[in-house]
C-alpha cells in the first residue's frame, strides 16, 4: 500500500484488513481508550513496532507504570528511568533556540515554566498575576548567559531559578521560591540537575514509575517538554515524532498541566507531532474542562471496550449509532471502534501469542512472569556455557608438552561455534567400519549399494590429551579449529572426551 499505511486489525464486518496512515489526517493526533484489560496498552505497543518497522519516524513514550520498557529494550531502543535514587535526569529548563515559531524561544518555554511553578505551588486557581509577571522578569535573566554562549554547560537548572527569584525583593518571589525549595535542596531534587542522557536514539522510553504521587504529575509534565524539544529539532530534519503518553487522565486532572497539554496537542501537528494519549480512566479523562479541545484536535481514536456509563457519555461526545456502540458493548480483547477522520469501522485484531514479540507487548500478570523466568533460564545458560568455554581455554592454555616431546606438539585450540553438521551416508559407513561391522547394506535411495569392508581405525593417544565435558553444552554443537579427532573416554566416564592432537605432531 502506498505511502506509510499501518495496520490496525481486521474489518469485523469484511474481514478486510484496515491499513491507516495518520499523517494524511487533518489532525492525525489521537486517543487510545479501553478499559482494564481491554488491551489498551498492546494496542499502543502494537502500534509502536509497526511505526518502527514501516516508517522512519521517532518515537518517544512516557510510561508512567513501566509496561514499555521491555518492547523498547527487544527494539534496542533507550530507556530512561526517572526516579529519587536514579542516576538519569532530565532537566526541565532545557530549551533550543528552535523551540519556537518566532525568534524568541522563551515565549513558549515561559507557558511551560508557568505551568511548571503552577503545578509545585498547588494552587486551585493557579498562581497570581503578580507571581507569573515575577516569574517572567527572572526567566531572561536565568537564560541570558546560555543565550550569549549556547553550549552545554551554560543550560540553567531549576536552582538557578530558585537563586534568581530569591534576589528579588517582592513578596510573591519570595513565596515562589519557598515552593521551589523542596525541588532544588530538598527529598525531591531529582529535576534540579543538567540532562545527563543522550536523547538521540530513536525510540525513548521515560520510566516514571518509581516517581512516586508527588512527583509524578511533574514527571509528565516535563517529559512532554522534553517531547517538545525533540519535536522542534526533527522538524528541521523534516522527520516526524511520535509521541505516546499512558496514564493520559493525570495531565488533564490538573487545571495546572491540562492547559499546557493542550496547547502541545494544538502545536504539535504543525511541527510535525504525532501525540497519542491513553487512558483506561474514561470518567477523569471527559471530567477535565480541557477535553473539549482534545477530541476537536484528535482525528483518531482507537476505541476498545467501553464501561456503561463512559459510553453514553463518549456515544454522544462523537455521536456513535446504538448499533456501533454494540462494538464496545462487553467486547473482547482487542475489539472496538475505529475512528479515522469521519469514518468509523469496527475491527477486531488477534496477535500471535506464540511469537516471541508477543511476550515483549503483553502486560498480563502471568505471561510477563513466564517472560521473565525464561529470560532468567536464557541468562544462566548463556553463563553456564561462557564458563565452561572459559574453563576449556584455561586447561588447553595450561598444558605444556613433557619432556622429550617436540614444542609444536601444543596447538592452540579455539573453539568456534558452527552450523550443527548433518550426518550423511559416507559418515554412516565410516562410523560402521570403525567399529569393525563387516559391512553395511544401505538402501538404495543413498546411492551406496554396500559398504566394503576396511580396517580397524586404532585409537590415537597422545601423551597428555585435552578433556572436556560437551554435556555442559546443552543445545549447542562445537568443533575445533584444528580437525582432530575425539574418542570416549572409558565407561566410567561416557560423557568425557579425549581430543587428541594429529598423527603428524605425536607418535602413536
Amino acid at each position: 500500500m502506498e505511502g506509510e499505511s499501518l495496520y490496525y486489525g481486521l474489518n469485523a464486518l469484511s474481514n478486510n484488513m484496515i491499513m491507516v496512515d495518520r499523517k494524511k489526517l487533518k489532525n492525525p493526533n489521537g486517543l487510545i481508550l479501553g478499559t482494564p484489560g481491554s488491551g489498551k496498552s498492546f494496542s499502543a505497543k502494537r502500534e509502536i513496532c509497526n511505526v518502527f518497522f514501516v516508517t522512519k519516524d521517532d518515537v518517544i513514550i512516557c510510561d508512567p507504570e513501566g509496561e514499555y520498557y521491555p518492547l523498547v529494550h527487544a527494539l534496542g531502543g533507550q530507556v530512561i528511568h526517572i526516579a529519587p535514587t536514579s542516576h538519569d535526569y532530565i532537566n526541565p529548563m532545557d530549551i533550543n533556540l528552535d523551540y519556537s515559531d518566532d525568534d524568541n524561544p522563551l515565549g513558549f518555554k515561559s507557558d511551560f515554566i508557568l505551568s511548571l511553578c503552577e503545578l509545585i505551588m498547588g494552587s486551585r486557581n493557579g498562581i497570581e498575576a503578580e507571581e507569573k509577571s515575577v516569574i517572567d522578569r527572572c526567566l531572561p535573566i536565568v537564560y541570558q548567559k546560555y543565550f550569549e554562549n549556547p553550549i552545554p554547560e551554560n543550560m540553567p537548572v531549576l536552582g538557578d531559578l530558585y537563586a534568581t527569584l530569591r534576589a528579588q525583593s517582592e513578596v510573591q518571589a519570595q513565596r515562589i521560591a519557598t515552593a521551589l525549595e523542596i525541588y532544588v535542596n530538598g527529598s525531591l531534587k531529582v529535576f534540579n540537575h543538567r540532562t545527563n542522557v543522550e536523547l538521540d536514539n530513536r525510540i525513548v522510553c521515560f520510566d516514571i514509575k518509581d516517581l512516586g504521587k508527588q512527583l509524578k504529575k511533574l514527571g509528565m509534565l516535563i517529559v512532554q517538554d522534553q517531547v517538545w524539544n525533540r519535536v522542534t529539532l526533527n522538524r528541521f530534519a523534516h522527520k516526524s515524532t511520535r509521541y505516546y503518553v499512558d496514564e493520559f487522565h493525570l495531565l488533564l486532572k490538573e487545571e495546572q498541566t491540562a492547559a499546557y497539554s493542550v496547547e502541545i496537542w494544538k502545536r504539535f501537528r504543525k511541527w510535525g507531532g504525532i501525540p497519542t494519549g491513553i487512558t483506561q480512566n474514561i470518567k477523569d479523562l471527559l471530567a477535565s474542562r480541557e477535553i473539549e479541545n482534545i477530541f476537536e484536535n484528535s482525528d483518531f481514536i482507537y476505541m476498545l471496550n467501553q464501561a456503561s456509563g463512559d459510553r453514553q457519555i463518549l456515544a454522544k461526545q462523537l455521536n456513535i449509532s446504538p448499533y456501533q456502540l454494540s462494538y464496545v458493548t462487553n467486547s473482547g480483547e482487542g475489539e472496538g471502534l475505529l475512528f479515522y477522520g469521519n469514518i468509523i469501522i469496527p475491527f477486531k485484531d488477534r496477535f500471535d501469542k506464540n511469537l516471541k514479540l508477543y511476550a515483549y507487548m503483553t502486560t498480563k500478570p502471568e505471561e510477563v512472569q513466564k517472560r521473565k523466568e525464561e529470560e532468567e533460564k536464557a541468562e544462566a545458560k548463556a553463563a553456564q556455557e561462557e564458563e565452561a568455554i572459559r574453563a576449556f581455554r584455561r586447561r588447553t592454555e595450561a598444558w605444556q608438552p613433557a619432556d622429550g616431546e617436540p614444542e609444536d606438539l601444543k596447538q592452540e585450540v579455539f573453539l568456534e561455534k558452527k552450523e550443527r553438521r548433518p550426518a550423511s551416508a559416507e559418515s554412516d559407513v565410516k562410523t560402521a567400519a570403525e567399529k569393525e561391522v563387516p559391512s553395511l547394506k544401505l538402501p538404495e535411495a543413498f546411492g551406496t549399494k554396500q559398504a566394503a569392508p576396511t580396517e580397524t581405525v586404532q585409537p590415537r593417544r597422545s601423551k597428555k590429551p585435552f578433556v572436556w565435558t560437551p554435556g555442559e553444552l546443552e543445545d549447542e554443537e562445537y568443533w575445533l579449529d584444528a580437525d582432530l579427532p575425539e574418542e570416549p573416554l572409558d565407561e566410567e566416564n561416557p560423557d568425557r572426551h579425549y581430543i587428541l592432537p594429529d598423527d603428524d605432531d605425536v607418535e602413536n
